[in-house]
């Protein structure tokens, strides 16, 4: 399996999560994720995938998937609406008011 950018920042994420003794305190909430499907290409029809409306939710302090990444994602995929959240990679768990906020303004 060939070793990309993204595989080295999830690592770090998951070092950092334990070292923060984040398993430890919220053990239900944080699963391994298999490596697989992040080496899986896909393959998208305008047909299909160009037709479903996208909204993306930025995490302005992510270290998983950095700021500039999250700009090159939405540029290659265009959005119909973006809103930043001053969270890093989990702001289901850091910020939930300010999520569920921002998947409401989405669905106006």
């Amino acid at each position: 399996m060939r070793v990309t950018a993204l595989h080295v920042a999830s690592l770090r994420c998951f070092r950092l999560l334990r070292s923060l003794g984040a398993r430890e305190a919220i053990p239900d909430l944080i699963l391994d994720e298999p490596l697989a499907p992040l080496a899986t290409p896909v393959h998208l029809s305008a047909q299909r995938f160009g037709k479903v409306d996208k909204v993306y939710v930025h995490t302005a302090k992510d270290q998983v998937v950095s700021p500039y990444l999250q700009a090159a994602m939405v540029a290659h995929t265009p959005v119909r609406m973006q809103t930043t959240l001053n969270t890093g990679h989990t702001p289901f768990i850091t910020d939930v008011p300010g999520l569920v906020s921002a998947i409401e303004k989405a669905t106006n």
